[in-house]
């Protein structure tokens, strides 16, 4: 199958869902994939995402929430306009 394909998220979180999307979903994904989630932030492997971004496995997120550990990246608070700097 040629061409990107993007992955929407839209799940409860729960102890079944907590971290449903890790390093090995990231993997089946094309490098040209966007992952979408709103869904609450701990459904992602923030991690992971991060890494599989910085290393072209997939090609960007767009994220609704995040997982409250990555909500201190960064030392100064931001508008809700402007977008996260995860280092990417």
């Amino acid at each position: 199958m040629d061409g990107k394909f993007d992955l929407s998220l839209h799940l409860p979180l729960s102890e079944e869902t907590k971290h449903f999307i890790g390093e090995n979903e990231l993997k089946l994904m094309k490098s040209s994939a966007m992952l979408i989630n709103t869904s609450r932030g701990q459904i992602v492997d923030q991690v992971a995402l991060l890494n599989a971004i910085k290393t072209g496995k997939i090609a960007g997120a767009g994220l609704d929430v995040t997982d409250p550990v990555f909500r201190s990246i960064g030392s100064r608070r931001r508008r809700r306009s402007e977008p996260a700097d995860l280092g990417i």
